[in-house]
């Protein structure tokens, strides 16, 4: 028997060769389940780096290195809330980056600011990131990719995401989910899935005003985008952080590790049912077998937020249900936690 070919470290980094598991949520943490709704969780974090920006990442350094435009650059400086971050670091290496600068917001979570630097890169805090990596990346050496305008971003999704999850679906999807941050996944996955005209609706999961959740925006914050994302979203909702926490508290302990933006996006997600099932226009959403196949993107783990979740841990001897308003909690000491 023929010994297989070892792969070399890039291969092994390379996006092409990683699909992403698709996990079906269980009845407990689908209360829509008995209407033939049925929510799967993307796992696209589950790669070798355990981050979603390994995709963009990848092709943003591949494309720049093709154009010429890291000619003479040693150093990457990028605002970013951590993940693109750490992938440029990862992957930088291997097309001639000696150095990533990531200017990243102030209330960054203690987690991912240690992640960071576990990594080696270092940490600028700023009110006014993309302006100050912008202005960096002029200087002689330097260079900044800018993850919120780069083509390359949404092309690294519509090229290694987008495809799996048609695949993986059968071209059978009702409804995909995203949280929308650089707005790089949604676009992608929209894209793809225009193109093969299949009738997926698109959901974008937008920050509520006020709020702060890691790797998405509020309205407010989107408008720093220089991407037109709108035209390719159909419907959106806005999710605060009470329930992202929540959420992705309840699919870790089911044994889904999705960090607060995936939870995000899964509140965003039943948000949205409910509010179609109250219009009676649930059916609307269903394929030719009568099922609503829903599908939300996890992006990375909760292990670097783990401090942010301590004020919702006494919450888990609670049952939680979603309401018109959102999460209701009632409490039961002795029962098992029922998500939504």
């Amino acid at each position: 028997m023929e010994a297989s070919k070892p792969e070399t470290l890039m291969e092994y980094l390379d996006p092409e060769n990683y699909i992403g598991r698709l996990v079906e949520l269980p009845k407990d943490l689908n209360p829509l389940y008995d209407l033939d709704v049925v929510i799967r969780a993307k796992m696209l974090w589950a790669n070798p780096i355990l981050n979603g920006k390994l995709l963009p990442a990848y092709l943003m350094l591949k494309h720049a290195q093709e154009a010429g435009r890291l000619k003479g650059a040693r150093t990457l400086v990028e605002a970013t809330s951590g993940n693109m971050a750490v992938a440029l670091a990862i992957l930088g290496r291997y097309f001639g980056i000696e150095r990533v600068i990531a200017v990243v917001p102030p209330n960054i979570a203690e987690g991912k600011r240690e992640l960071l630097r576990f990594y080696g890169v270092e940490v600028m805090p700023s009110e006014d990131g993309i302006e100050m990596a912008k202005a960096m990346g002029e200087r002689p050496g330097f260079l900044n990719l800018f993850q919120y305008g780069n083509d390359s971003n949404p092309a690294g999704y519509y090229r290694f995401l987008a495809p799996t999850i048609f695949e993986q679906m059968a071209g059978k999807i009702s409804i995909v989910a995203a949280g929308l941050g650089t707005t790089g996944t949604i676009q992608g996955i929209s894209e793809y899935l225009r193109e093969k005209n299949v009738g997926t609706l698109v959901l974008g999961v937008i920050t509520a005003a006020g709020e702060s959740i890691p790797g998405v925006r509020t309205d407010e914050k989107l408008k720093e985008i220089k991407f037109d994302w709108g035209k390719l979203v159909d419907e959106t909702e806005r999710v605060g952080k009470d329930d992202a926490m929540r959420s992705s508290l309840a699919l870790c302990r089911a044994g889904i590790l999705a960090g607060p933006s995936s939870g995000f996006v899964l509140a965003g997600l039943m948000k949205f049912l409910r509010r179609q099932q109250r219009a009676g226009s649930l059916d609307t959403l269903r394929d030719g077998d009568g099922i609503v196949e829903a599908v939300f993107i996890c992006f990375d783990p909760p292990h670097p937020y783990i401090h942010d979740y301590h004020d919702y841990y006494d919450e888990t001897k609670c049952n939680v249900t979603h309401t018109e308003g959102g999460l209701h909690l009632e409490q039961a000491p002795n029962s098992l936690t029922e998500a939504f």
